[in-house]
């Protein structure tokens, strides 16, 4: 799967600002990798190729997150907290900015301090630590 092929981005409808944050990230980023900028929103199914992302505390830690591959039509991103799906969207870019195939992934840290890697000044829509 290519990100610059997703037209749409789902999340929840009460999500955090984290989870919104991530999603105005993605959107960005798959816009400037030399897709079209994606459909973002809790209804935002009407794409062909949807990345969905979402939390999920029962199988994941805080800061964890799992990136799940559907035959190329759909990119789970679940994160453990609304970090763990910020994580996993900044891994998400890190391939895709390679030229990498998205591919099943489960990660967290590793040690007791995290940070996210920044390649540029952030988009103006604000930040959510």
């Amino acid at each position: 799967m290519r990100m610059t092929a997703i037209d749409a981005i789902r999340i929840p409808g009460d999500a955090s600002p984290r989870i919104r944050t991530a999603a105005a990230e993605l959107a960005r980023w798959i816009e400037k990798l030399g897709g079209t900028r994606p459909t973002t929103g809790a209804h935002s199914d009407s794409g062909r190729i949807t990345a969905w992302l979402d939390t999920d505390r029962v199988d994941l830690k805080p800061e964890h997150f799992r990136i799940e591959v559907n035959d190329g039509a759909a990119l789970r991103i679940i994160g453990g907290d609304g970090r763990g799906v910020r994580y996993g969207v900044q891994e998400c870019i890190d391939r895709a900015r390679r030229n990498q195939a998205m591919t099943p992934l489960t990660d967290g840290p590793h040690f007791p301090m995290r940070a996210l890697r920044m390649w540029e000044t952030p988009s103006k829509q604000g930040l959510v630590s």
